[in-house]
């Protein structure tokens, strides 16, 4: 059990987790409910500032990752939501991807329209297409990327990238 020590008017003190009763720093178990007290320290030493009881302050805190702001900014710019994830070579793929799709949509939908001679709808609709389908795959692939990130972060308490 943890305990929750106090340094007050040169006097160190500690308090049972468990019942809250000040209980002697050397004994290992609370008198009055039997908690286990895992003291280690002297009654007499000065507690130490700079390290802390808890290991709260030392250990570094990590944020979740919103999927839906991830597919949202997949959405208005492939690849910007992976990149929010902290994929940066997977959003940069999909952004070269994305700009090598619309130039290959451009000049393969004016192929198909001059050159073949077919209607402009199919044109369009190939220069159209072409980068949509990229879109779609950065969105779907943003939203669960952040909900892979979040799980991982949840279980183990650490980013999985």
């Amino acid at each position: 059990m943890i305990q929750t020590h106090y340094y007050f008017i040169g006097v160190y003190m500690v308090f049972c987790s468990e019942c809250g009763k000040p209980t002697d720093p050397n004994v290992k178990f609370c008198p009055d409910c039997g908690a286990p007290t895992g003291s280690q320290r002297s009654p007499y030493s000065t507690p130490s500032y700079s390290q802390q009881p808890d290991n709260i302050y030392q250990q570094k805190m990590y944020g979740s990752k919103n999927p839906v702001l991830a597919a949202v900014g997949s959405f208005l710019i492939p690849g910007a939501g992976q990149l929010y994830l902290g994929k940066n070579i997977k959003g940069i793929i999909l952004i070269v991807a994305y700009i090598i799709t619309i130039i290959l949509g451009f000049f393969g939908g004016f192929a198909i329209d001059v050159v073949l001679g077919y209607d402009l709808v199919i044109g369009l609709a190939f220069w159209i297409g072409l980068p949509a389908v990229i879109n779609i795959i950065s969105i779907i692939d943003a939203y669960l990327t952040g909900k892979q990130y979040n799980d991982h972060l949840q279980r183990t308490g650490s980013p999985p990238w």
